[in-house]
């Protein structure tokens, strides 16, 4: 599943072209605007300068990069706690898209996560990877309760064509966790490989170093970088993989690959067998994960030549998890209420009408929570319990 989700995202990225100058190659005309992902009859809505809305074939344009044509915004989007509710993802692609489509100069990933759920870290990844060339973005490591991009937020991090980090923040330490019947446990060997290779894709898509990023998922191999020339070249003596290949590297018989390196080269050695890499904020930048060491969001924009733009903060993500925590609250005392109710039930001195009145008012209480359960079923609770209270209170109902 992974090596398609892989092949998936080099897919998309490949056949989506970036913004901003669009040159006709037949007919030399230009415009300034922005594409969206929006597509109608099997062309794709473009926004231009002049706030018109054209529709054209993207195959038929040079297209330029640049901020002609583009909002004067930046639209931050918080990527903060544990990434463990469906509810919450989808809230976070579906607010990369709405920035994409308003025609913002930067999207800016604010990252301050634990990680968590692979598959919805995939998602994530999967989204960036497809509006990264419609927009540009960059993932901001920040300050705060994790002080870093850790597990399943370093895979989204990766999947930005830049990473800048704040003082004192780490990315790495992804091992996989899988959720099974039993309880949440450490996902085995060969899971663990191709989640690797997920980072090393990843990280080849934005230049970054592809053996540090796979390391960070798999302990199972070592990393030892050879600086020389002001070049650097990244070695797994284990996987016998280098990378990127020097010209003077040579195929052994068992088809892994050997070179020596310079015999003046600066050697590092940046993960051990048995260690997952973790990197701090200098060590990221040393590594070539990390574009740059900022203090803050707005020193962020300066530094990218977006000085004076206006900083906007899209908090539907954030709203998304509220509703969700909320929900847990709702059905964990909807349990215990409902509970006391039917226990006092017997004793409780009504009409045959207020009865039936109060048994089903207490049914519709108990359905909503089991909506909500359904609406949210990562959310941790009794499921159980609240399936026997909705049997309770129809026994009871057929009872009368």
């Amino acid at each position: 599943m992974l090596r398609n989700t892989i092949l998936l995202i080099i897919v998309l990225v490949t056949s989506l072209s970036p913004a901003d100058t669009f040159t006709n190659r037949k007919t030399k005309e230009s415009f300034d605007g922005f594409a969206t992902t929006k597509r109608v009859d099997g062309l794709t809505v473009v926004r231009t300068s002049g706030n018109k809305t054209i529709k054209i074939n993207l195959e038929d344009y040079d297209i330029t990069q640049n901020s002609k044509g583009r909002k004067d915004l930046v639209i931050v989007i918080p990527l903060r706690n544990s990434v463990e509710f469906s509810a919450e993802t989808d809230a976070f692609c579906d607010s990369v898209e709405r920035a994409v489509n308003k025609g913002v100069k930067l999207i800016i990933i604010d990252v301050d996560s634990p990680g968590g759920n692979v598959s919805l870290c995939v998602k994530m990844c999967k989204t960036i990877s497809q509006m990264k060339k419609l927009c540009p973005i960059v993932a901001y490591i920040s300050s705060g309760e994790i002080n870093g991009a850790i597990s399943a937020a370093a895979g989204v991090c990766l999947a930005c064509p830049s990473i800048y980090m704040s003082p004192k923040t780490t990315i790495g330490a992804a091992t996989p966790f899988i959720k099974t019947k039993y309880g949440i446990r450490s996902a085995d060997a060969d899971f663990r490989h191709n989640f690797s290779q997920f980072y090393g894709a990843l990280a080849h898509e934005n230049g970054k170093p592809i053996l540090i990023a796979m390391a960070m998922v798999d302990m199972n191999f070592d990393v030892t970088e050879y600086r020389f020339d002001n070049k650097s070249v990244f070695v797994s003596e284990k996987l016998g993989i280098i990378d990127p290949k020097p010209e003077n590297t040579n195929y052994n018989k068992d088809k892994t690959l050997s070179w020596k390196p310079p015999k003046d080269a600066q050697r590092i050695n940046w993960s051990k067998d048995g260690k997952l890499i973790t990197l701090t904020a200098n060590d990221a930048l040393k590594v070539g994960i990390c574009d740059g060491i900022v203090d803050s969001k707005y020193t962020l924009i300066d530094k990218l030549g977006l000085y004076g733009t206006k900083l906007a903060t899209d908090r539907t993500p954030v709203r998304a998890r509220k509703e969700v925590m909320v929900a847990k609250k709702r059905i964990e005392t909807t349990i215990v209420r409902i509970e006391q109710r039917i226990a006092n039930y017997s004793h409780a001195k009504m009409s045959y009408k207020e009865t039936v009145a109060q048994l089903n008012k207490m049914s519709k209480e108990v359905h909503d929570a089991i909506g909500l359960s359904e609406k949210y079923p990562e959310i941790q609770v009794d499921r159980k319990r609240l399936y026997e209270l909705n049997k309770t209170l129809e026994s009871i109902l057929k009872k009368l």
